[in-house]
């Protein structure tokens, strides 16, 4: 058995153990939640800089300053992030914000961090880095066929 027949089965090993790990980062990654709004970090406060979701946009407004969630005090963006990664889309957070100098206290309902057009993103990447690892391995494959001959086509000038 050529050499080659032996390095290719490691690389469709590492191929389908690849392919199972990006498959289980989708579902990871469209199961996090959010608070729905993009945010700022300016001077040791969480500022909201735009809301991205109609279903937050009744609660939170832009120029909203996110003192707390759950009473933990926030002071960086990665704040946020870290106290929602425990959470679930669905949930509800008690967020207290600085609006126009009054500390008001809301319920947020979580709501998916990503939107479907990056999900659909991922997926298209991850088939195009398999289609392409396939393609690669079949140029192998028909090199091997053709014993290491380097075939170049040219055009006959008649």
């Amino acid at each position: 058995m050529p050499l080659s027949q032996y390095l290719r089965r490691p690389v469709v090993i590492l191929d389908v153990l690849v392919f199972v790990v990006c498959c289980a980062g989708i579902i990871h990654i469209h199961q996090k939640a959010g608070l729905g709004v993009g945010l700022l970090e300016s001077s040791q406060h969480v500022l909201v800089d735009q809301v991205t979701d109609v279903r937050t946009a009744s609660v939170l407004r832009t120029g909203d300053h996110l003192v707390a969630i759950e009473g933990q005090q926030l002071s960086h963006v990665e704040d946020v992030e870290f106290l929602l990664d425990a959470l679930h889309i669905g949930d509800r957070v008690e967020c207290t914000v600085d609006r126009a100098g009054d500390h008001v206290t809301l319920e947020v309902t979580l709501v998916p961090y990503y939107g479907l057009s990056y999900l659909i993103i991922v997926v298209l990447v991850i088939l195009a880095v398999v289609g392409f690892n396939k393609l690669r391995q079949a140029d192998v494959s028909a090199q091997e066929a053709l014993g290491g001959i380097d075939v170049q086509l040219t055009r006959r000038a008649d």
